[in-house]
């Protein structure tokens, strides 16, 4: 039997998460922050056939990092707008990609500064959802489970890593 636009329980999905470190806005508490996004962050999530991309001009592109919460314990939490899909259910609707990173155990986060890598075994529980809502009865909800966490450095990244091996070529070559 056919879910949501042909989605069913059980098919594949992968996804990725990209940010820079410079967020346009940060809200700071005593024990959360909040960083605001707008450039440098991507949300993709691919359930089969279906790709769910996050909206670069969304204001709504926020990661927010909980540190010994009173309600979350440690948390990681991603929330993105995507932009208008086939199976979206009103282009005035809200539509949503929602990530969350849970630690009970209050032990990952030391505080609340936008973290530069993840282990997800650090966390007790990790999921997500993508929603979209009209505010009427148009309404759909696909939630799943995070089950593995590859970091893939940002194409920046990757181009200093190259630069630093070519130059140990280089010296490796002038010392033969």
């Amino acid at each position: 039997m056919g879910g949501v636009a042909g989605i069913d329980v059980g098919d594949a999905i992968s996804g990725s998460l990209t940010y820079n470190d410079m967020p346009s806005t940060t809200n700071n508490n005593v024990d959360s922050s909040t960083y605001v996004f707008s450039s440098g962050f991507a949300v993709s999530v691919q359930i089969e056939t279906h790709l769910f991309n996050s909206d670069a001009a969304s204001p709504f592109n926020i990661i927010t990092v909980l540190n010994n919460s009173n309600f979350d314990g440690d948390a990681f939490e991603v929330n993105a707008e995507f932009a208008l899909l086939p199976i979206v259910v009103s282009p005035t609707g809200q539509k949503a990609i929602r990530i969350k990173l849970q630690d009970s155990t209050e032990t990952v986060f030391s505080d609340t500064s936008l973290p530069l890598s993840l282990n997800l075994s650090s966390f007790d529980n990790a999921g997500g959802s993508i929603f979209s809502a009209d505010g009427s009865s148009n309404f759909y909800s696909i939630g799943f489970s995070i089950d593995t966490l590859t970091l893939v450095p940002e194409p920046a990244t990757m181009t200093l890593l190259a630069l630093g091996g070519l130059a140990l070529l280089g010296r490796r070559r002038r010392s033969a």
